[in-house]
């Protein structure tokens, strides 16, 4: 199983460390220390082991494998699977699987902690975390979405951007990943009322659709609950008001894909949901204390190879 990306076009020859296949019936045997893996099961049943454990396969679900882990399927019936494979090199061109595991965190940059909490699933086995999410439909379509435009810019290489741009639907992946590990194992612990509830549904569509136009009264009418109501949930949730959580997910995505990628900025902005540039300017400003552009000139790792090449 071919774990890298050849360049053909801008970067001839050059072996990226992503790669996704789409449409699989199992689950591909890969040499351990490695890469990570993202494995998607989009439909099936079955019995799934990882390392030692066996457990029953549900659909539709989604396993997060460090390079140290195996995983293989048991038995199964009517799968069908997608897989990413990636080495966090991709990510920064520092991180090795070793330096991973014992960075310190007085030593980081503020745009590498954040890189590092993205790939946190990777490592997080001793906190109950066994791999494993169970997705929603509204999940696995923004999952294959994202892997579809991986494969679209890694194998077509339109362009001298095609290797950032892949990378950037990477760092989306991992941020949606990570926001499923961070939030909605919460909800577990709570009493599931109306108010949990509904906060577990709008978390849902907020990570799903941040790229969209969305507004108070846009969620107000979707969730069909008063603004004081939907307010008071999410103040209670996370200590912020919904748009406020909201441009704070869009930014954080956006500093990713600043201090990651070499996409214009005008660009990650609509990626992100911000329509207007000045906007976008003013909000990134306040959350990061720097302007998009100065943040870019402070943080990414790009900058110093002088191209996108080295993923």
């Amino acid at each position: 199983m071919q774990l890298n990306t050849i360049g053909k076009n801008f970067y001839p020859d050059s072996a990226i460390t992503l790669k996704c296949y789409t449409n699989l019936d199992n689950i591909p045997t890969v040499p351990l220390n490695k890469t990570y893996q993202i494995i998607i099961i989009e439909e099936g049943t079955g019995i799934i082991k990882v390392n030692e454990n066996t457990k029953r396969l549900d659909s539709p679900s989604v396993y997060c494998i460090n390079e140290t882990e195996t995983i293989s399927i048991e038995k199964g019936h009517n799968l069908k699977i997608h897989v990413a494979y990636f080495h966090p090199e991709i990510i920064e061109n520092k991180f090795s699987f070793a330096y991973i595991k014992q960075a310190n965190m007085k030593d980081v940059t503020s745009s590498e902690v954040q890189d590092l909490y993205w790939l946190n699933i990777f490592l997080a086995r001793d906190s109950g975390f066994d791999y494993c999410f169970k997705l929603t439909n509204v999940m696995l379509y923004r999952f294959k979405y994202l892997l579809e435009c991986i494969i679209d810019e890694f194998e077509n290489q339109r362009t001298y951007f095609w290797i950032c741009k892949g990378r950037s639907f990477l760092l989306e992946i991992l941020c949606y990943l990570t926001n499923l590990y961070t939030s909605m194992p919460s909800i577990t612990n709570i009493t599931l009322d109306f108010q949990s509830e509904l906060y577990e549904e709008i978390l849902l569509y907020i990570h799903t659709s941040y790229a969209e136009k969305i507004s108070l009264k846009t969620l107000v009418d979707k969730f069909n609950v008063n603004r004081t109501t939907l307010n008071e949930i999410f103040k209670k949730m996370t200590g912020d008001t919904i748009i406020s959580y909201l441009i704070k997910v869009r930014v954080d995505l956006a500093s990713s894909m600043l201090s990651d990628t070499g996409i214009p900025i005008k660009e990650i902005a609509s990626r992100v949901g911000f329509e207007d540039i000045v906007n976008f300017g003013r909000m990134f400003k306040k959350i990061k204390g720097y302007s998009p552009k100065n943040y870019r000139n402070e943080n990414s790792w790009l900058l110093h190879l002088g191209d996108c090449k080295n993923a």
